[in-house]
């Protein structure tokens, strides 16, 4: 199976995604991700148990106190992925990283490609696979701003679902004091 951990966002920023989403469908018929909006905070990885995983996260859960994210604009990778930025935040860095730290040790998972310091972190807004479409949706959303600060205060566990996509399998509450 695969799973892969994140930050849940707040209904304001879930609610920008999901109408930014839901105009470019409506406006150019592009199909719309049903991947639940976050930020990915430990990539995809496979594993042969679940539970180890969930348990791992509700310990880390009581360790941390909910903190601030702040989105600002918009990013993308290539020409294939627009997101909203976040912008840098030590807290988010340093979870991160001990995330990383701790599975290696734990469970011997190395870091994705894309982890470490190659980290980019980000709310995916949508994929495309032609540049056409990526070139329509970003000046279509070129006019739109957004400067938004919220206060992160829900893990979420992702469990891949095959062609299904992904689901939203466990949600966790920050408690750290």
């Amino acid at each position: 199976m695969t799973i892969g951990f994140a930050l849940m966002l707040d209904p304001r920023t879930h609610n920008y995604i999901r109408q930014a989403q839901i105009d470019l469908n409506k406006k150019f018929d592009f199909r719309i991700s049903r991947q639940y909006p976050h930020i990915t905070i430990k990539s995809p990885f496979e594993t042969e148990e679940l539970e180890p995983f969930v348990n791992y996260l509700e310990q880390l859960a009581v360790s941390i106190k909910p903190f601030p994210v702040r989105l600002k604009g918009f990013g993308h990778f290539g020409e294939r992925v627009l997101f909203l930025e976040v912008v840098e935040n030590s807290i988010l860095s340093k979870l991160h990283f001990r995330i990383l730290e701790e599975l290696g040790k734990k469970f011997g998972l190395e870091p994705h490609q894309f982890e470490g310091e190659n980290i980019k972190f980000h709310a995916s807004l949508a994929g495309y696979s032609s540049q056409e479409d990526f070139k329509i949706a970003s000046a279509f959303l070129q006019n739109r701003e957004l400067d938004h600060t919220f206060i992160a205060r829900e893990l979420g566990l992702f469990y891949h679902l095959g062609e299904g996509g992904w689901m939203v399998m466990r949600r966790i509450e920050l408690m750290g004091g």
